[in-house]
């Protein structure tokens, strides 16, 4: 094969391409996606640290704002038996096993909607995630696998102030009232492990697996699915 200069410069634009431009574009693309992120002065990973209790990795979790192109469905019963990896309660995701994460992590890229009955609403206590603001505060809702699934049989899915911010509908009276009446839904939003809360599973939730953030939610009526 005949060497030419110009030849030579392609192969030349081709790695600089490859090795220094589209991994600048891309990390520029991720610090723009996370400096959007700020809510109320608050960022993505909240008020926690490598030093905190609570997790940073987490929190960022916590806090997408990103909306996928589709949902994938998943069973309520896929839901609550999906595999929880042992000795990853209440530690930073830095010192989580390789493997454990690894298949945590595989797990949270997925967005889902699942199908259920509004069983309980709150709102939550004031957290990291969202800087301890009082204002800002999520809002837990139940999803029972039926209409008479109790709160330990559930799966809990949280609802951001980042999320809700799009969403004035979202109301705690309104969720409350669809919970008081079980309500069948559909909830979509990212999987998410929370292993804050060993302790309440089997109390007041059924997995430590979330749907958190919610994305959408669906109520099922006379006319079929709308849109809350």
């Amino acid at each position: 094969m005949r060497f030419t200069f110009a030849a030579f410069m392609r192969k030349t634009t081709s790695f600089l391409i490859a090795f220094f431009i589209v991994p600048a574009l891309l990390f520029a693309r991720t610090t723009s996606s996370q400096a959007q992120n700020v809510f109320h002065g608050c960022p993505p990973e909240g008020s926690a640290t490598a030093r905190t209790k609570t997790d940073p990795e987490l929190n960022k979790l916590k806090n997408r704002i990103d909306i996928p192109t589709s949902f994938k469905e998943m069973s309520f019963n896929t839901l609550v038996h999906l595999a929880i990896p042992k000795g990853v309660s209440k530690r930073h995701r830095t010192y989580w096993p390789s493997k454990d994460l690894g298949q945590v992590q595989a797990q949270e890229k997925k967005a889902i909607r699942v199908e259920g009955y509004l069983i309980g609403a709150k709102e939550a206590e004031i957290e990291s995630c969202n800087c301890y603001v009082q204002s800002d505060r999520d809002f837990h809702i139940w999803l029972g696998g039926s209409a008479n699934d109790i709160k330990s049989e559930a799966v809990v899915t949280e609802v951001t102030p980042r999320i809700r911010a799009s969403h004035p509908s979202w109301r705690l009276r309104i969720l409350k009232k669809l919970a008081k009446a079980h309500a069948k839904v559909r909830i979509s939003g990212w999987l998410m492990l929370d292993p804050e809360h060993p302790e309440q599973r089997g109390r007041t939730r059924a997995t430590l697996w979330e749907i958190h953030p919610v994305l959408k939610l669906e109520v099922q009526g006379v006319g079929g699915w709308r849109e809350l």
